[in-house]
């Protein structure tokens, strides 16, 4: 059941999430020069589409679908990150599709990086939480597909809501790092304040 503060979650993840896209959106496109720019822009492209689906799951009622979508949601945000760092042999591997993520390397190599004071890490780990068995379709995502002894979806309307966030950040985050490479300072400092804005939203 979509509950009435599940619906304002999603009314106001998409709110912000169309905010960005506008703000991505170039007429001529991105300016791509290297292999590291086109993944960047292909990375924006699919973490885009894949909140966008798991919103629409969520608002569909379909939260075994939008729960699993968490996945690409991390590898995203991950990949993305590790592109606009400019390691030469990660994009190696990813041009020749040999890359793995390293779950307990890369967010702290990030964090690093970007001076992020642990906090890419922390989400990280937020999402990961999630991922393990509700993702896989392990134990956590059967337990949740009874009501009683009726099969109907059972899933906890703060644990919906947190995933609604933890896309909507993850998508702030991509977007930082593409305005940064592709853009201005202007249109960084607008990310920023629309991230202040959603979070200052959430209870």
């Amino acid at each position: 059941m979509v509950t009435d503060h599940i619906t304002e979650a999603l009314r106001v993840s998409s709110e912000f999430a169309n905010k960005l896209d506008d703000l991505v959106a170039r007429p001529s496109g991105f300016p791509i020069k290297t292999d590291g720019d086109w993944m960047l822009a292909s990375q924006r492209a699919i973490n885009a589409s894949v909140h966008n689906s798991l919103l629409t799951l969520f608002r569909d009622n379909f939260p075994a679908g939008a729960f699993s979508l968490l996945r690409p949601v991390c590898e995203t945000l991950v990949r993305v990150h590790l592109i606009a760092m400019g390691d030469p042999q990660v994009i190696e591997e990813m041009r020749t599709d040999k890359f793995r993520t390293k779950f307990f390397k890369h967010p702290e190599k990030v964090d690093n990086h970007f001076q992020l004071g642990g906090d890419f890490k922390s989400l990280y780990d937020q999402i990961m939480n999630f991922m393990h068995s509700a993702v896989h379709m392990g134990m956590e995502q059967m337990k949740r597909q009874f009501k009683g002894n009726d099969l109907e979806p059972n899933y906890p309307e703060h644990e919906i809501i947190a995933v609604i966030n933890m896309s909507t950040v993850a998508k702030f985050l991509v977007t930082a790092r593409v305005i940064e490479r592709f853009q201005t300072d202007a249109e960084q400092q607008v990310v920023l304040a629309l991230l202040r804005e959603f979070t200052s939203l959430q209870p």
